[in-house]
């Protein structure tokens, strides 16, 4: 029977979706119970080789000045320009959510040894609610390589033909992304601010990034905001 080990290593940093941590807590445990009632197991497939496919670590520099711009009716304030080379973990829409008008999908993204098919064969990885989580039998590696490799990702496009090259990725794909860390607001008072480390757990400890450009093996693509 499959004990499968629940990891959170990037969950949603809304204030206004996650007002608590308990909440969180109450679904992590759920997902737990329902995995180990009935979870069944499939080994992950891939046509990628075994080895590390995007080697290196995301690239976050500070800014040297503010940088802010209004996207519809959200303030959006660049905290740290960020650029990285991943592979998509996994790929979920969140286009009818009520952030999917700025952030209408999240990538997990797994780099160094979290895009070794060697290691990725043997976890599981899923997304929901603007989480993602990593079950196994026995981790392949260790289980903060596993959390300081991976990231749930909230993306957001900086424009339409950004947003229609987003739709068209797909899971194991490699890709090059760079842009900006965001804060983004409304008048209402809504706040969702990107963690700047990739070392957080738990609730604010998702990356919030506006995309400007997309590289993939073939295309690449630069946006004007």
């Amino acid at each position: 029977m499959l004990n499968p080990y629940a990891l959170q290593p990037k969950a949603d940093s809304s204030k206004t979706l996650f007002k608590n941590r308990s909440t969180s807590v109450l679904f992590s445990l759920l997902v737990i119970a329902l995995g180990i009632g009935g979870f069944v197991w499939y080994p992950r497939a891939s046509a990628l080789p075994m080895g590390i496919t995007a080697p290196g670590q995301p690239l976050q520099q500070s800014l040297q000045k503010p940088l802010n711009w209004i996207k519809g009716d959200y303030s959006v304030t660049a905290l740290a320009s960020y650029q990285m080379n991943a592979r998509i973990l996994g790929k979920k829409s969140y286009q009818h959510s009520e952030t999917g008008d700025i952030a209408p999908i999240d990538l997990a993204l797994g780099w160094a040894q979290m895009s070794d098919s060697g290691v990725l064969e043997k976890l599981k990885i899923t997304q929901s609610n603007r989480w993602f989580y990593v079950y196994w039998r026995e981790p392949p590696i260790s289980p903060d390589e596993i959390m300081q490799s991976s990231a749930n990702t909230h993306i957001l496009p900086a424009n339409e033909r950004v947003a229609q090259k987003l739709k068209s990725l797909e899971k194991d794909q490699i890709v090059s992304l760079k842009g900006y860390l965001v804060e983004v607001s409304k008048a209402d008072g809504f706040i969702w601010r990107s963690s700047l480390t990739r070392n957080d757990t738990g609730n604010g400890s998702c990356e919030i990034f506006w995309i400007e450009e997309i590289q993939t093996p073939g295309s690449y693509l630069q946006a004007e905001r």
